[in-house]
């Protein structure tokens, strides 16, 4: 099973729970209801284990494969999403892998 990763930072004028409250009300109900994703949870960060917290949040996305989930990306929906996402994250860090 694939996973896809989203390591995230919040635009400085951003309030955290500006933002949560965006992923229940919003992002959840979109993206939980994308064929191509299984399962989706946001971890807020809490702190790190060595060096500096450079990322506020962890997007963890089990999808059914990195073409559908591609393909889901650009519905209508989802597209606005995507737009929405952009005015609460500064950075972001995308990746997707398999275990091993």
């Amino acid at each position: 099973m694939t996973k896809v990763f989203f390591l995230n930072k919040l635009k400085k004028d951003v309030k955290p729970s500006d933002y949560e409250k965006w992923v229940k009300e919003r992002d959840y109900p979109v993206a939980r209801n994308a064929k191509s994703i299984k399962t989706y949870d946001v971890y807020k960060i809490n702190g790190a284990f060595w060096g500096d917290q450079t990322y506020d949040y962890i997007e963890v996305i089990d999808i059914t494969d990195v073409e559908s989930y591609a393909k889901d990306g650009e519905t209508p929906e989802v597209k606005k999403l995507l737009e929405e996402w952009q005015e609460y994250i500064a950075e972001c860090i995308p990746v997707h892998g398999e275990p091993v």
